[in-house]
Formats: structure tokens, sequence, C-alpha cells
């Protein structure tokens, strides 16, 4: 009975997030937001994409740290996969621990880790040192959480 229903509740889901999407982007409109984009200057953009491309750099790194904590063999391409699928529903569904992991936890066991072995287990614990490491290195730049630079806050 569940087999069944499965498929009309998510269908249910998505169409209602497209409505909720449609609601909350109906006051944008092309020209205004074509105007904002022509205001930013290239070197504000190029650097954006900088900082994107270094953030995705420093989550996949972290990530690979993980995996090789956990003595594990998958390569870059792999690893940089399944934190990039594991980041993008934790940070746009929600779920952080559950959904994010479960996904990696698919795509880790179907490359060779696997839990009997406690090198999988290995893996969250790295994610987590790797980013509180993160974390202090932000912080060890001078940043404060407002966006701003701590000297500017004193």
């Amino acid at each position: 009975m569940i087999r069944k229903l499965w498929p009309i509740a998510v269908s249910i889901i998505f169409l209602v997030a497209l409505r909720v999407v449609y609601v909350e982007l109906s006051h944008l409109r092309y020209h205004d937001l074509a105007t904002a984009l022509d205001a930013l200057s290239g070197s504000r953009i190029g650097l954006a994409l900088l900082c994107t491309i270094g953030s995705y750099l420093a989550m996949t790194i972290g990530e690979l740290l993980a995996v090789r904590y956990a003595s594990s063999p998958v390569g870059y391409s792999r690893v940089s996969f399944a934190s990039f699928i594991g980041s993008s529903f934790n940070n746009s569904v929600g779920f952080s621990g559950l959904l994010g992991g479960t996904l990696r936890y698919r795509l880790y066991t179907s490359w060779g880790l696997t839990a009997a072995g406690a090198d999988l287990s290995r893996v969250p614990r790295g994610i987590q040192t790797a980013g509180r490491a993160d974390e202090h290195r932000v912080a060890d730049l001078g940043i404060d959480a407002r966006g701003g630079h701590e000297a500017d806050a004193a």
C-alpha cells in the first residue's frame, strides 16, 4: 500500500515546493535582475567565483581527508561527488545529519567502504574534525560571523 502511495506523495511534495518557489520569486522581474547584475563590476564577480571555487575545494578536500582517515583508497573524483551531493541535499532540503549522511553512506558503500570494518564510521568523524579545522582557519583570518573583520567590530 505504501509503495503505491509513495510516488503520489513525492509528486505532491514536489508540486508544493514548486508553488513555494513561484510565490517567493514572483516579485522579481528579469529587468531588475539584469540591472543589478550589470551594476556589479567584473572584479567582484571574479572574486565571488574564486571564493566559490575555494569553498568547494575546501569542502571536498576536507571530505577527502576524512575518507583517508578511514583508510580508504576512494579517489578524489568520487569523494568530491559524494561531498557535493551530500552537502547539496543537506543545505537545500534540511535533515542535515540524516539525509546527507544517508546519501554518503549509499555512495561510499557502493565504492567499497564497509560499515562492518568500521572504516565507514570514521568518515563523519573525519569530516567533523576537518570542519572544525576550517572554522579555526576562518577565525585566524580575523573574519567574524557577521561578515566583517574583527578589527571593524572594535
